[in-house]
């Protein structure tokens, strides 16, 4: 890749790799407060905090907040803090899938439905990040609650495998949103999208595709009889790029919901993109697409930062391959304006350079 650009576009150039370390700063900083409510190191903290005002004030406080630092300033006061929201999650628990099952607990060799918690003002991801203005900046979404908050969780091997939380239901509104025919689900965990989609009448039938054979079971045994419509649910135990593959053409819409960890989320991804051409006709709704579009952007805004600046990392970064693989596509183009930039920053570009 070759960079030429003019006084203005250099400055929205800097502007970018700006937002980028805000953006990185800014997720890591709340990756390291959820986990922290979730390990119980923050709860006590927190307890005795009433008002948001205070509970904004004590995040400033456990990282030292200073406001004379302009980078500090920004990352705090625009991409942080107006993501945390105190939010009443009752509207939650009147949830038709909540009301369904939560009385169906069980325990069935490694593999548990329990009721678990968030306590009062545990800090959570609510919802899926968006993307806005020509910087990219990326607003994630947080909130806390009140008051505890009950959810259930499938626990599997003493680790949450699927749990129905506020990020869970408003991550898939546009997917249930969307759905119509006959349609594929990718991925079982508690049946929370087939459940929903299955009221719809304009969904026909619903086939699951699951290659875990204990999750199978015990949602056949203990979830599926509480469901109202379960005569149009069939699961069926394949690996869900196999089956695809086989039987697209049965289908309308597909939801592909197989991530299980952050490790695989973006190879799975990108397989799914990859395999798209084998079924042009079929709609396909990946559930968190937004964040995986995001940390593409960040891949491919790191290329462009190490060209501009003519440098290689020290450090050998597990995203290395990828960022190599950016490199191929791009050797041959040449910028010549930020809009250039801009427009390779858009989704559908941005897929293509990693396929």
């Amino acid at each position: 890749m070759k960079i030429n650009l003019n006084k203005s576009a250099t400055k929205s150039l800097i502007d970018l790799f700006n937002t980028l370390e805000l953006n990185m700063s800014a997720s890591d900083i709340a990756l390291q407060l959820v986990d922290g409510f979730e390990n119980l190191d923050l709860i006590e903290a927190f307890e005795s905090i009433n008002t948001h005002a205070e509970y904004v004030h004590l995040i400033k406080e456990l990282y030292a907040y200073d406001e004379s630092d302009p980078f500090q300033k920004t990352l705090f006061t625009k991409h942080l803090l107006p993501a945390i929201k105190q939010v009443y999650l009752s509207d939650y628990q009147d949830n038709s899938y909540y009301q369904t099952i939560k009385s169906v607990e069980f325990s069935d060799g490694n593999t548990a439905l329990t009721l678990k918690h968030y306590r009062k003002n545990q800090l959570l991801i609510f919802d899926d990040v968006t993307c806005s203005g020509d910087d990219f900046k990326e607003n994630i979404s947080l909130a806390y609650s009140p008051v505890d908050y009950p959810y259930l969780a499938l626990i599997q091997d003493d680790k949450i495998w699927m749990a129905i939380i506020p990020h869970e239901i408003n991550t898939m509104k546009d997917a249930i949103e969307e759905a119509h025919g006959a349609v594929l689900v990718l991925g079982l965990g508690l049946g929370y999208y087939p459940f929903m989609i299955a009221s719809k009448d304009n969904v026909k039938s619903i086939t699951i595709i699951e290659n875990d054979q204990n999750i199978i079971d015990v949602f056949t045994k203990y979830i599926l009889p509480t469901f109202p419509d379960q005569n149009k649910i069939t699961i069926i135990k394949d690996d869900a790029f196999s089956y695809m593959k086989k039987e697209h053409h049965k289908f309308d819409f597909a939801f592909f919901d197989i991530y299980r960890s952050s490790n695989e989320d973006l190879a799975l991804y990108l397989k799914a993109k990859q395999n798209e051409k084998y079924y042009p006709h079929l709609t396909i709704n990946y559930w968190l697409e937004n964040s995986m579009i995001a940390h593409l952007r960040r891949i491919v805004i790191t290329y462009i930062q190490e060209v501009y600046y003519d440098y290689q990392p020290e450090e050998i970064s597990p995203l290395d391959k990828l960022i190599d693989h950016v490199a191929h596509k791009l050797k041959d183009v040449e910028i010549n304006s930020y809009d250039e930039i801009v427009t390779l920053l858009q989704k559908e570009r941005l897929i293509n350079l990693f396929l």
